[in-house]
């Protein structure tokens, strides 16, 4: 019901349950003025990033500056926006993340931004699910076919570093005119992920596209690597 009212808090926890604890999640939070410091209260804050393109246009690898899109994040984490965190590595597993505070609710809206330039590259926004529950991401792209290209990219990493750098081939996609028999449609709550702009605009979270009993899927290391079929997508992080 996009007119409710939630009042109350919760906790939302996720195992970001990746092979070291250099490896990188894309998160989201599901509850309202969240605090990065909270979340990631043990992870090494120069490994907290959140992505803004603006910061870099050249798409030369080579280059300087390439990877000063990866801007580190701290303070209040904005709603349906996307932050890439490593791990905390306690003995053998992972520390869970854990979100607490009022769920946010009802239509959701973020600003994403596309900058042209000839480049497809220069046009990716990370952003996230909003919600304390699974979205079916088919209903969000197709709501927002007119600012964005209708593909999700999600981080798996499933092959390991190549000269000490993550690929382009860690990112599995979700195209809803193209079937992809690993990945089911339901994007679990606190998942960020890229999408690619067509414009400049407003994408839209909407109550209608959340999935009820369908939290079992969150796209984070792989335990096996090379276990999921992937697509390319030219944006990284270095390792």
């Amino acid at each position: 019901n996009s007119n409710a009212i939630v009042s109350g808090n919760i906790e939302k926890i996720e195992k970001s349950s990746a092979s070291n604890s250099t490896d990188i999640t894309y998160w989201s939070s599901p509850v309202f003025n969240e605090q990065i410091e909270n979340v990631f209260e043990d992870v090494n804050t120069n490994r907290i990033f959140y992505f803004d393109q603006k910061e870099h246009l050249d798409n030369d690898p080579n280059s300087d500056t390439y990877y000063d899109v990866w801007r580190l994040a701290t303070g209040t984490m904005e709603v349906a926006k996307g932050y890439a965190a490593e791990g905390v590595k306690v003995d053998d597993e992972i520390r869970p993340m854990s979100f607490k505070g009022r769920p946010n609710f009802g239509v959701i809206e973020t600003e994403v931004l596309d900058f042209h330039l000839d480049a497809v590259d220069n046009d990716y926004n990370l952003i996230g699910n909003p919600y304390p529950a699974a979205i079916d991401i088919e209903a969000f792209l197709e709501v927002n076919e007119d600012v964005i290209d209708g593909t999700a990219y999600f981080w798996n990493h499933t092959i390991g570093l190549v000269n000490g750098e993550f690929t382009q081939d860690d990112y599995v996609t979700y195209n809803r005119f193209t079937s992809v028999p690993e990945v089911g449609k339901n994007i679990g709550s606190g998942q960020g992920f890229f999408v690619r702009t067509i414009k400049s605009g407003i994408v839209s979270f909407d109550p209608s596209m959340i999935l009820r009993g369908s939290n079992d899927q969150f796209f984070k290391v792989a335990k096996e690597k090379g276990s999921i079929e992937k697509n390319s997508l030219r944006i990284n992080l270095r390792g």
